[in-house]
């Protein structure tokens, strides 16, 4: 299974940096996932958030569970 936490941080639809840790706070390095983690689930999460195309033309981010934003205070 591939569960993780990935933050996008920026403002609009500009990403300025993210992060991408375990469920107890490890962070994990983007270039020891597969291609399938990176090219699809991670990539539609991007896509969610900068208003570009998912994968296979879905609605909706593929592989994703929860979806939050909010604002830095």
């Amino acid at each position: 299974s591939f569960k993780v936490i990935y933050t996008l941080y920026g403002e609009g639809n500009n990403t300025d940096r993210y992060t991408l840790t375990d469920y107890e706070g490890n962070k994990i390095d983007i270039n020891t996932l597969n291609c399938y983690q990176r090219g699809v689930i991670l990539s539609d999460c991007w896509a969610y958030f900068t208003g570009g195309k998912y994968h296979s033309d879905s609605n909706s981010p593929c592989g994703v569970i929860e979806i939050r934003e909010s604002e830095v205070k």
